[in-house]
């Protein structure tokens, strides 16, 4: 297992937020599971690992405006787009 700590996901307006990720061990790609939160991404640190385990790989991330992650929070305005803009970053 590979673990990326504090990778910048950039978004479409400039910001970047802050993704901590999990790869299984081996030739990729792998299916991915994509973790949004406004919680801290560390908190999810063991089920990313169980998963990875499954063989998945796992994409923990603080939403805009917390934790490490660039701009301001504003509960669900920017959910869409910022979560388009990261499944593009992913695949």
């Amino acid at each position: 297992m590979k673990t990326l700590l504090n990778q910048r996901t950039p978004l479409h307006d400039g910001i970047t937020l802050a993704s901590d990720i999990w790869l299984p061990d081996g030739k990729g790609p792998w299916p991915t599971i994509v973790i949004r939160t406004p919680y801290h991404r560390a908190g999810g640190a063991a089920e990313a690992i169980r998963f990875t385990q499954e063989g998945y790989a796992c994409v923990l991330q603080d939403v805009r405006g917390k934790y490490d992650s660039d701009g301001d929070f504003a509960a669900v305005e920017q959910e869409t787009s910022d979560g388009q803009d990261t499944l593009d970053w992913v695949a």
